[in-house]
């Protein structure tokens, strides 16, 4: 039987009151949820699509799976506004999104691709009803849920979720925009200088999941901070040998490779206190002329849950030897 809790001493003015100040702040403090995949597979996604009240506005690089196109229609068939944001062809996949891009004008949904202005739109977001955002790390392909390291981070922050519709609405129009919140991390605009900050401003350990790591910049600044003596690991999943392996080797960087998930994740994590997390890659490309979104984490309960599933990972992988 559940336990009644009472209050002695309590006027019904001081309840309100408190009713009032939590519903006002609520929305300020709402903590943020992780999602890892492919451990929690496609429920995360399609229960808040099912959820979704009025609107749904997705940007999306690679789109290939049947289970969540049906559910974008059925969700434009129930009345809900739809727009889909999506890369006409992917890199070296140019054919991937074709399937997506026929099954949505056959169904008449509200469908849109990268603005020119971008070299690529690899940008993988959902936005929910203009009150929650999905910033996500994996696109919507089979791939994703089946043998990828990947996370997302559901939102639902007045001031960042306001930006990220802000910068979608000018995206689906065509038109410029200047993003301002210091907790998200734009490419082109601002990726670079906020990744190498971060970097920079570790004193401990930095933890890296890394799909991509060959920017020059980004480079340095890992192996800056393993020289003054910052414990760096870097895990990926096929980070090829070479001269640039080699310059973070020398510098002291730990690599490893995990041989039984695709790292796909683009993840750093420093001190324990801050993470980056979303669709950037650390490469010159994806910091300067893609259309890129991943946010600054500081929640202390996501944050612990990420740093668990890289611990996980860190022990279950194969130390690179050095050359």
């Amino acid at each position: 039987m559940p336990k009644r809790w009472t209050f002695r001493g309590f006027s019904w003015l001081s309840a309100g009151l408190l009713v009032l100040c939590t519903c006002f702040l609520s929305p300020l403090f709402a903590a943020a949820l992780l999602i890892v995949e492919p451990d929690q597979g496609r429920k995360p996604i399609l229960d808040v699509l099912q959820q979704a009240h009025t609107a749904i506005d997705l940007a999306m690089y690679g789109f290939t799976d049947p289970e969540l196109m049906q559910a974008l229609i059925q969700a434009k068939e129930q009345g809900k506004k739809v727009r889909i944001l999506l890369q006409h062809y992917p890199y070296r996949s140019l054919n991937e999104n074709q399937l997506a891009i026929q099954r949505f004008t056959d169904s008449h949904v509200d469908l849109t691709f990268a603005p020119g202005s971008f070299y690529l739109l690899h940008q993988k977001t959902l936005l929910l009803d203009q009150r929650e955002v999905l910033v996500l790390s994996f696109n919507f392909t089979r791939a994703a849920f089946k043998n990828e390291r990947n996370f997302g981070l559901l939102l639902r922050d007045p001031e960042q979720v306001q930006e990220i519709q802000r910068v979608f609405n000018a995206d689906w129009e065509n038109k410029k925009t200047v993003p301002q919140l210091e907790t998200l991390v734009w490419s082109p605009d601002n990726s670079r200088e906020k990744i190498i900050n971060l970097i920079n401003s570790s004193q401990s350990e930095v933890k890296v999941y890394a799909q991509g790591l060959t920017d020059y910049q980004v480079l340095g600044a890992l192996s800056a901070a393993a020289h003054r003596g910052v414990k760096v690991q870097v895990l990926t999943s096929g980070l090829r040998p070479g001269k640039k392996w080699d310059y973070l080797q020398n510098a002291g960087v730990v690599l490893a490779e995990d041989k039984r998930l695709i790292i796909h994740a683009k993840v750093i994590v420093v001190d324990k206190k801050q993470a980056l997390l979303g669709s950037i890659n650390f490469t010159a490309p994806s910091l300067d002329n893609n259309r890129e979104l991943s946010i600054l984490l500081t929640d202390p309960k996501p944050l612990k849950a990420l740093l668990k599933v890289f611990e996980q990972d860190w022990a279950d992988s194969t130390l690179i030897a050095r050359r």
